[in-house]
């Protein structure tokens, strides 16, 4: 004999409201642990960024066409390793290493630049965003500080459309752009685990076939029940035995 389990939606929700409470201590347990961890061993960011925009009239006021296109080159070269390159040694940006001659530790620095910069383009404006993210202050300043001081050489050199600086940060950033860990960690972990305990509990219900409880033995065979035998302890000669 064993217990229907047949999956209904009716038999989900009482599942859920038998093991509501340990479903939300995991859920919590875990958001603690996830926002402590996301505190501690995630180290903070900074990012500093950029605006330009293309000129986008020609010497005699017409606007230029193809602004698409003409973005989509500037963030294109902006973003080779060539230009990344270029604004890492102008920052004076090394990856230090005892082993590693300058050359190699420019490069290595070059490498971790090329996941740090961010250029985004907006192709009807001609506005771009140029954005560095570091864990070092410093350096994100420094960098976006290189592309400024490069943007006209570059435009120069590889017949990119003149450029206008909107916005450029007036010194390294203040305060880590990835603030808030603790919080943004602990939510995702709370709805991590209240999911995973959910799950658990729906499919250890399901798959258990063991008769423990009176609604089990209904469930099972859709008759009545007519009476209970107690389990209780009694004394056998100075010993406990069970009946």
């Amino acid at each position: 004999m064993e217990k229907n389990n047949q999956v209904t939606l009716e038999k989900i929700v009482e599942i859920l409201r038998k093991n509501l409470l340990w479903i939300v201590i995991a859920g919590v347990l875990l958001g603690c642990i996830s926002g402590v961890c996301g505190q501690l061993f995630i180290a903070d960011e900074y990012t500093s960024e950029m605006l330009i925009i293309l000129d986008t009239k020609d010497a005699s006021g017409t606007d230029v066409s193809n602004l698409g296109y003409h973005t989509d080159r500037t963030v294109t070269y902006l973003s080779s390793p060539s230009a990344v390159k270029r604004a890492v040694v102008e920052a004076g940006v090394r990856v230090e290493s005892a082993d590693a001659d300058e050359a190699e530790q420019i490069e290595a620095a070059v490498a971790l630049m090329m996941e740090a910069i961010s250029i985004r383009g907006d192709q009807e404006t001609g506005s771009i965003v140029i954005s560095v993210t570091s864990t070092s202050a410093l350096v994100s300043y420094k960098v976006i500080r290189a592309y400024e001081e490069l943007l006209p050489e570059i435009i120069s050199e590889e017949g990119l459309m003149p450029i206008d600086i909107l916005d450029m940060p007036a010194q390294a950033p203040s305060g880590p752009s990835n603030g808030g860990r603790a919080v943004k960690y602990g939510v995702f972990g709370m709805f991590a685990g209240l999911l995973i305990a959910v799950i658990v509990f729906i499919v250890r219900s399901f798959f258990d076939v063991i008769i423990r409880h009176e609604d089990d033995l209904k469930e099972a065979v859709d008759l009545p029940v007519l009476g209970q035998i107690p389990y209780y302890a009694v004394e056998v000669d100075g010993a406990k035995a069970a009946r």
